[in-house]
């Protein structure tokens, strides 16, 4: 499991915030599991080579004064000049107990896709969908819709999501997406 060293930060607010990112250290929250929520600073680098392509799902150990916490990334607040993080919240996670999460939605299949071939249009509805799972560990990086067998004109439910064993889905009576057919411009001379 990846793992990450935190320092427990003293001042919050803009101006120690502003100091620590000088610093290259990045500003966070630590809560849930009914503990008081913990303020502190981890090495900016070193949060960016564990986070990686499954920030938001994938649980990893935060050092927190020589014990260790397992933790999700449950957001990230992002410069929109640099797209360099400038917040991490994070939530505690218990090995083995029931977790609920948000999961990028991909699409699998698409050079198979009968509609996609006709020159269809995917028009996506959802880039994420709220799974449960069993624990932290039966969390999958992602939720697959197989676009395989998909023909223009049809409408893909939440129940086209294919998921691990362990793990459910918790929106229901959503729209994933729709294979919309292609627009033919009526050329007449």
């Amino acid at each position: 499991m990846k793992s990450v060293a935190l320092q427990v930060r003293e001042g919050v607010g803009k101006g120690s915030a502003r100091s620590a990112r000088r610093e290259g250290l990045l500003p966070c929250v630590i809560y849930g599991l009914k503990k008081p929520p913990v303020s502190g600073l981890v090495a900016a680098r070193e949060f960016a080579r564990v986070a990686g392509a499954d920030l938001y799902n994938e649980a990893f150990e935060l050092k927190v004064d020589g014990n260790a916490e397992q933790v999700l990334c449950r957001a990230v607040q992002f410069c929109p000049i640099t797209e360099r993080p400038l917040h991490v919240d994070f939530m505690r996670v218990e090995k083995g107990a029931p977790i609920v999460a948000r999961v990028p939605v991909e699409f699998a299949n698409a050079e198979q896709c009968p509609g996609l071939r006709k020159k269809g249009t995917l028009n996506r509805m959802l880039r994420f969908v709220r799974v449960g799972a069993k624990s932290v560990e039966f969390l999958p990086k992602k939720a697959v819709v197989d676009l395989s067998t998909v023909d223009v004109g049809v409408t893909l439910g939440i129940d086209s999501i294919s998921l691990p064993e362990g793990v459910w889905l918790k929106d229901v009576d959503k729209t994933v997406a729709k294979l919309i057919p292609p627009r033919i411009k009526d050329v007449a001379k």
